[in-house]
């Protein structure tokens, strides 16, 4: 798909993209992956990736035009297949992608709900412990501290926070 005649690229002299057969922009990204620009800007709109699932939606149709007031991030739906070519599969996969999608917030949920509960576990723990020190009561310490900091070190694991 080449550029008219008289009329200069969206991308001249940048090096920075290439079109598609469908009219899509592409970009490489400094990592080397390739992505297309419509989802790197809605990515960088929303402050974190999108989700497989979601998709950059053009309201105007042009998928060329990745204006911000033009383009939103929905998710995989019917609705997006309503022309499709493959009707049959484009089911199959948006049932699949609906399971992973409801696995997924599950998953995330149940993170968040056992990180606040060794969150409480390990504040409590702390609490007893000082509480036992300051009283001077017989504990084996090495235990206790060894749990404190496995249940730490599990919870900056599962935070990210791994260097901490």
């Amino acid at each position: 798909m080449g550029t008219p005649r008289g009329t200069k690229p969206w991308n001249a002299g940048t090096s920075q993209g290439w079109k598609d057969r469908r009219g899509y922009r592409w970009r490489r990204l400094p990592d080397g992956r390739k992505i297309r620009e419509h989802r790197m800007i809605a990515s960088q709109m929303a402050g974190r990736e999108l989700e497989p699932w979601e998709i950059v939606h053009h309201k105007n149709g042009d998928v060329a035009d990745n204006r911000l007031e033009i383009t939103a991030v929905e998710p995989h739906n019917v609705a997006h297949h309503v022309n499709a070519k493959r009707p049959d599969s484009a089911r199959r996969i948006m049932a699949a992608h609906a399971q992973m999608r409801e696995e997924i917030v599950r998953l995330r949920r149940t993170k968040a709900e056992l990180l606040a509960a060794c969150r409480e576990m390990l504040k409590a723990a702390d609490e007893l412990m000082t509480e036992f020190i300051s009283k001077k009561r017989a504990c084996d310490w090495g235990i206790v501290n060894q749990a404190m900091l496995d249940a730490g070190a599990a919870i900056r694991k599962a935070t990210g926070l791994e260097s901490i």
